[in-house]
């Protein structure tokens, strides 16, 4: 079976894949050759099996947000998963609403100016 995607770098060393059904041309923003492939093969795998790459990436929600014992991926609503991401990093989570709140610029230490 043919591949759906084709990998080709261009002049510049940025490495691009091209579906070879529509001839839509996309970008990788890699120059790292193993990196193009990997992305270049997981392209091909999600074109090849859909169903599979749900499957996974539920798998990979589910570890990367650990729901407490007993609630089910399925059931948390988008508050809880966006309040889960936010309680890994509190302290950016707080600088985020100090600055949305005020307005602030940010430093380059990531603090707002107060």
């Amino acid at each position: 079976m043919k591949t759906r995607y084709i990998l080709f770098r261009r002049d510049n060393g940025v490495y691009y894949t091209e579906d070879t059904t529509t001839g839509n041309q996309s970008c990788l923003r890699t120059r790292d050759e193993a990196e193009a492939k990997s992305l270049l093969n997981a392209t091909n795998e999600a074109q090849r099996q859909p169903v599979l790459n749900l499957h996974l990436a539920r798998a990979y929600l589910t570890t990367a947000l650990a729901p407490p014992a007993g609630i089910a991926l399925a059931m948390l609503t988008s508050g809880a998963i966006s309040s889960g991401l936010l309680a890994r990093n509190v302290e950016n989570s707080q600088c985020n609403r100090q600055c949305s709140n005020c307005g602030h610029r940010w430093h380059e230490d990531k603090k707002p100016r107060h």
